[in-house]
C-alpha cells in the first residue's frame, strides 16, 4: 500500500511494507517567500540577456526579413494587366496607330514595361487576328507614380479593337 503524505511542506511518498516503512523525498514546494513586496528594480541581473528563446530586436532582425528587404523583393514581382486599343472601324477612320493611357502608380522612370498583342478574341476579331495582322505595341511616356501610354501599331492597316498584354517592373 502506498500513500502520499504532506509533512512540513515537503512532498513525500511513503511505501508501507509488512515489517517496515520506506520514506522517499520527491521534492519540496519551495521557500515560503520573504513576506514583503519585491519590486523588479530590486532584482539582480535584469540587464542580462540570458533567455535566448525570447524576442529582442537583434534576434528578430536576424530571424525575420526587414521591411526594406520585403519591399525590395516585392518590387521585383512583375505587374501585369491587359488593355484594349482601338484602330477605328472598317467603314473608315482607321489608323495605323492606336494608343491608350494606363493608370499605374507602380511606374518609375526606370521601369521596364513589355507589351504584346494578346491572342484572345475581341468583339471585332478572332483570337488569331492580332498575330496574322502583325499587331505590335510598346509602352511610352512613363510618368513616375502615375502611369504610361500603350501605343499599338497595325502595319497592315487593320481596324477595330485588339487586346494588349502588359508586364512591367
Amino acid at each position: 500500500m502506498t500513500e502520499i503524505i504532506n509533512i512540513n511542506k515537503v512532498i513525500q511518498v511513503v511505501k508501507v511494507t509488512s515489517p517496515k516503512i520506506q520514506v522517499a523525498t520527491i521534492g519540496t514546494q519551495g521557500p515560503p517567500g520573504t513576506g514583503g513586496d519585491v519590486t523588479h528594480g530590486a532584482l539582480n541581473g535584469l540587464e542580462n540577456d540570458d533567455h535566448p528563446q525570447y524576442h529582442n530586436d537583434a534576434r528578430g532582425d536576424a530571424r525575420y526579413y526587414t521591411k526594406s528587404q520585403v519591399d525590395g523583393a516585392l518590387a521585383l514581382i512583375p505587374k501585369t494587366g491587359q488593355v484594349t486599343v482601338d484602330f477605328g472601324n472598317a467603314a473608315g477612320g482607321e489608323s495605323h496607330l492606336a494608343s491608350v493611357t494606363v493608370a499605374a502608380a507602380w511606374v518609375a522612370d526606370n521601369s521596364v514595361i513589355l507589351c504584346n498583342a494578346a491572342g484572345v478574341a475581341t468583339p471585332d476579331h478572332d483570337a488569331e487576328d492580332a498575330a496574322l495582322e502583325g499587331i505590335t505595341a510598346l509602352a511610352a511616356n512613363l510618368n513616375e507614380g502615375v502611369g504610361f501610354d500603350v501605343i499599338a501599331r497595325a502595319p497592315l492597316g487593320s481596324w477595330g479593337r485588339f487586346n494588349i498584354n502588359i508586364i512591367g517592373v
